[in-house]
């Protein structure tokens, strides 16, 4: 009895290694099996990184392009209101002092029977001292503002209106002049 026993312990053992080394095969094809589908899993969420990630390069240099575009047409259109500017400063300097405060004071002087004062900018003061004879400083960057006798009339030609409204009737044409066959 001793010896059946001993080879039933040892059928047992030898069936329990069978069981054993099956179950550690079928381990192993677990481990293959689980490992592919980590490493399948583990690529796709690699590509799908990589076209996040492209698509928001590619949103990214959209923007960049866009604000760079923006931000050269803006510096294009200051350039060209500079040029402008100047333009119509070369064109004010060019103005002979006495003969334009003159001009301005006789269209005044249509509207205003009884001048009392006529007021000038600072760079125009000692031009005006030589033309009349009531003329004070005024806050003004030019031209003149004739004031009546009693001081309820005056005109404004200072140059920021003369500016305002020379400006607002020239400056189309002059844009388009200038940059119409640039563009």
């Amino acid at each position: 009895m001793a010896e059946e026993i001993k080879k039933i312990a040892v059928e047992v053992i030898k069936e329990a290694n069978k069981k054993a080394i099956e179950i550690v095969e079928e381990g192993e094809k677990e481990k293959e099996r689980i490992l592919f589908e980590a490493k399948k899993e583990v690529e796709i969420k690699k590509e799908e990184i990589q076209r996040e990630t492209e698509i928001t390069l590619e949103r990214l240099e959209t923007i960049e392009m866009t604000k760079a575009r923006m931000n050269s047409k803006e510096i294009i259109q200051k350039t060209k209101m500079r040029l402008i500017e100047n333009i119509y400063h070369e064109f004010y300097s060019e103005l002979d002092k006495e003969k334009t405060l003159k001009t301005m004071y006789d269209l005044a002087r249509k509207h205003i029977k009884e001048v009392g004062l006529v007021y000038v900018s600072e760079n125009d003061f000692d031009v005006a001292k030589k033309i009349f004879s009531n003329v004070k400083k005024g806050n003004i960057k030019g031209g003149l503002v004739v004031e009546s006798k009693d001081g309820k009339e005056s005109i404004n030609l200072s140059m920021e209106i003369i500016d305002e409204i020379f400006k607002s009737r020239t400056f189309p044409k002059v844009y388009e002049m200038l940059f119409k066959a640039v563009e």
